[in-house]
């Protein structure tokens, strides 16, 4: 185990460098997983072009490309998490940047973003994507910190080679890496719900770190084990429109996350995680239950200040969930909280294990929410499982004084 100190002081300047050497750069490296910046916990936020002659009308589309991609992600109630608008108001513009860095976002008393004028042809001829830069700076001005996910990413490609799951907001970036962001990747859509996806139970403030928890964007970063079928519903959920839905006698869908508590030092302040989702039958006359089951392992990493450096754990996204006890750095294997939830009709209802808290600090959590369908047609035979609003939620304690 090491630990690590997070969230306890004020970052007002986050920067995106370029090293010379054979390792990926480390970009935007300050040693804080995603989470609160300080920069605000935003859901709206603006931003205007300098009149810099760097700009062009090509590279202020890409900038803009990489503003939109934080309109992407939806709250559960299918309302996009931010938006574009409000009195903060971003300067994208150009200095000399020393150090080799791509840009920065700074947010004390002034809010800009700022490309570095030293690699101003590099990005002219999308040999370094602004549109990747941009994305990770709004990102900060929309309060997202950065990723602990990068080398292990690699393995995390399509087809076509791109960096699927590789986080844009992530430290290790080389130039030509960048141009192969093509979306928001699983954790940096994780890190939004953690901004947005919260609900107080008990008196305490449980926030959502599962992707993508409501399906309001569709089926994305859910897979399914056990073959089966799944689709979308696009109507009559939970909380909004969409549900899954999903056929086949013990198939299971499963989400994971990466969560990394805000601070390590103080030895009596761990993370509790609470598995949470809505329920219900798809006919009347079904029968049986959803299993819902909480995995979860910590995870060590062994040299924080050079991550990319570090030989990571590969990642997990690309496995079955039955096969990951065999990832480097893991400091034990899975762990399991279970729990038989039995829809009653075809009203939604809430289901939910009990609360897992780990009795040892450690670098980081992997968490996997599993649904399994143990649902019968009244004539026989396996039938539609249906959940929505499902989701790992954490409650850290220190992120009350964070």
């Amino acid at each position: 185990m090491i630990a690590r100190r997070r969230f306890r002081y004020t970052l007002l300047i986050a920067t995106l460098c370029l090293f010379a050497s054979a390792q990926p750069a480390i970009a935007f490296w300050h040693d804080i997983s995603w989470g609160p910046f300080h920069c605000g916990d935003l859901t709206q936020a603006d931003y205007v072009f300098s009149n810099d002659a760097g700009w062009t009308q090509v590279l202020k589309d890409r900038v803009a490309v990489g503003f939109n991609d934080w309109l992407v992600p939806k709250r559960p109630d299918g309302v996009a998490a931010f938006s574009r608008g409000g009195s903060t108001v971003y300067t994208a513009k150009w200095l000399n940047l020393s150090g080799g860095t791509y840009a920065r976002t700074i947010c004390a008393g002034i809010h800009t973003v700022e490309f570095n004028t030293d690699f101003l042809l590099e990005y002219q001829n999308d040999d370094l994507s602004i549109r990747a830069v941009a994305t990770h700076e709004f990102g900060h001005a929309f309060g997202i910190s950065h990723s602990q996910y990068d080398l292990q990413d690699i393995t995390g490609k399509t087809a076509s080679g791109d960096w699927l799951f590789r986080p844009s907001m992530g430290t290790c970036l080389s130039a030509s890496e960048t141009a192969n962001l093509a979306v928001l990747s699983q954790d940096d859509e994780a890190a939004v719900m953690y901004t947005v996806d919260q609900e107080s139970l008990g008196g305490v403030l449980w926030k959502g770190v599962t992707a993508n928890s409501s399906f309001e964007n569709g089926l994305t970063h859910w897979r399914r084990s056990g073959g089966g079928q799944s689709s979308l519903r696009t109507t009559g959920g939970a909380v909004g429109p969409q549900y899954l839905a999903w056929l086949g006698a013990d198939v299971t869908m499963y989400n994971t996350t990466r969560y990394i508590p805000l601070d390590q030092t103080l030895s009596d302040q761990y993370p509790t995680f609470l598995p949470d989702g809505r329920i219900r039958k798809n006919a009347a006359t079904d029968t049986g239950f959803i299993r819902m089951t909480l995995m979860w392992r910590p995870v060590g990493y062994d040299n924080v200040n050079n991550p990319c450096g570090n030989p990571f754990p590969r990642n997990y996204h690309e496995d079955n969930y039955e096969n990951l006890n065999d990832v480097a750095s893991i400091v034990f294997p899975w762990q399991m909280s279970a729990m038989n939830c039995t829809p009653t009709s075809t009203t939604w209802q809430r289901c939910g294990t009990s609360t897992v808290a780990p009795t040892d600090g450690y670098d980081a959590y992997d968490v996997q929410l599993q649904l399994r369908n143990n649902m019968n047609a009244a004539g026989g035979g396996s039938t539609w499982a249906l959940a929505d609003w499902s989701r790992v939620t954490v409650y850290d304690i220190d992120d009350l004084s964070g």
